[in-house]
């Protein structure tokens, strides 16, 4: 992904009883910032060149939740 520009990242989340809510985190430390939408989620992104873990945590109508993790190169 290009460097310094703001990027979507988008992506889906299925759950048995229905997302409350999407929220996403840049690297390992600090807070989760709330994604638009639910299921259906986007997240606005501005990295600096390198390697980068996204963190994605979705959590149900019931308070339940899973978080996952993935990679991004910005260049």
């Amino acid at each position: 992904m290009p460097a310094g520009q703001t990027v979507s990242v988008l992506g889906f989340v299925k759950d048995s009883v229905g997302i409350q809510r999407v929220e996403f985190r840049v690297g390992h430390e600090g807070t989760f910032s709330a994604a638009s939408g639910a299921a259906f989620w986007e997240a606005q992104i501005k990295l600096p060149p390198g390697h980068h873990a996204i963190f994605v945590r979705a959590i149900d109508e019931t308070g339940l939740q899973s978080t996952v993790r993935f990679h991004l190169v910005a260049q």
